[in-house]
């Protein structure tokens, strides 16, 4: 038996525990920020270009050339899977240009091993060095977004595959928007999920073939629900009980789960940002590029949710771009092909 004395002492002593526990909480996440901020300033940028006509010959085989490109695209992310670090795709209209340039941000290191991955693929496109460029001016309004998800990640989005035309098309047309003197960019960073991500949709799937539905997997159930109340009141026997537990398998959810599972898991940020010196045109490009994002939606299953960056944290989000820092609040959980498609 404990004594009164020590259960005072306890209770005195909590609240120095409880405040203990949260300095090294908050001391591990800033060492583990501060290493990955040293980190980025050892990363270099590899701009893309790819011509248009590529090594393509034939001009009645748009849909296929484009269905070729977008696969071989898909590659370069999964292969991409075993390689620890994040990386940062980016898709730009810089101040200056009047050029949609494509950017791949990696550690110094391990640019050419980089480099090799995406003329592997793409053997026609020119993969060089490049200076880090600016979407900002001194006197420009920036504006931003977060992408996440509407539902649980386990949940696909509509991928490539089920375009009939280039998905990219969707969101640089919002590029097409800038105008002389701002600057917008697409931000994507990714690195490999843990093997958490997988077991847990085929878990998932494991209990969608037992008949569970979406609500019975992902929906928060609440505190008290009276219907639960009620049915554990009335007494049923064992064989009556399955019988009315038993419902059908919902095969289109567990398709698409499957197809989730099935290639490679990443941990994904995706930022949105426009700077222009008319505060109002800033939010106008802005606003097309997510709408270009909201196309990218499958009926009954899952798409992306704007989350929009107040006037407080801009300044932090900024900083996040520019040192391209991957960041865990914001984080999706995608496959390959739904990278792909952005």
């Amino acid at each position: 038996m404990f004594n009164s004395n020590f259960i005072d002492n306890i209770l005195v002593l909590s609240p120095i525990l409880i405040i203990l526990m949260g300095l090294l909480i908050w001391l591990i996440n800033y060492l583990a920020y501060r290493k990955r901020f040293f980190a980025s300033l050892h990363y270099k940028l590899l701009s893309i270009r790819v011509p248009k006509e590529g090594n393509m010959e034939k001009s009645g085989e748009d849909h296929r050339k484009i269905a070729e490109i977008i696969s071989a695209s898909e590659q370069i992310i999964s292969s991409l899977s075993q390689y620890k670090k994040p990386i940062a795709f980016e898709i730009t209209s810089p101040i200056g240009s009047k050029e949609i340039m494509f950017y791949v941000a990696c550690p110094k290191k391990e640019q050419e091993y980089i480099k090799k991955i995406i003329t592997a693929f793409y053997p026609f496109a020119e993969v060089r060095e490049a200076t880090d460029y600016s979407i900002f001016a001194p006197q420009n309004h920036t504006v931003g977004s977060y992408l996440t998800l509407e539902k649980p990640y386990g949940v696909p989005l509509k991928t490539y595959q089920n375009f009939e035309n280039d998905p990219l098309n969707l969101i640089v047309n919002g590029l097409s928007n800038v105008q002389e003197g701002e600057g917008a960019a697409i931000q994507i960073i990714l690195k490999p999920a843990g093997g958490y991500a997988k077991k847990k949709i085929i878990k998932d799937i494991g209990e969608a073939r037992k008949g569970k539905n979406y609500n019975d997997l992902f929906k928060k159930a609440p505190l008290f629900d009276p219907k639960v109340f009620i049915k554990d009141m009335t007494s049923v026997s064992e064989e009556e009980k399955k019988f009315k537990d038993m419902k059908p398998v919902d095969e289109t959810l567990v398709k698409n789960m499957e197809a989730k599972a099935s290639t490679p898991l990443f941990e994904v940020n995706v930022r949105l940002v426009v700077s222009s010196s008319d505060k109002f045109h800033a939010n106008f490009v802005l606003g097309h590029l997510e709408s270009g994002f909201a196309e990218i939606a499958m009926p009954n299953m899952n798409s992306f949710k704007i989350k929009k960056v107040s006037h407080f944290a801009l300044t932090n989000f900024v900083f996040k771009y520019v040192y391209r820092l991957f960041e865990t609040k914001n984080e999706m959980v995608l496959n390959s092909s739904e990278i792909n498609t952005i």
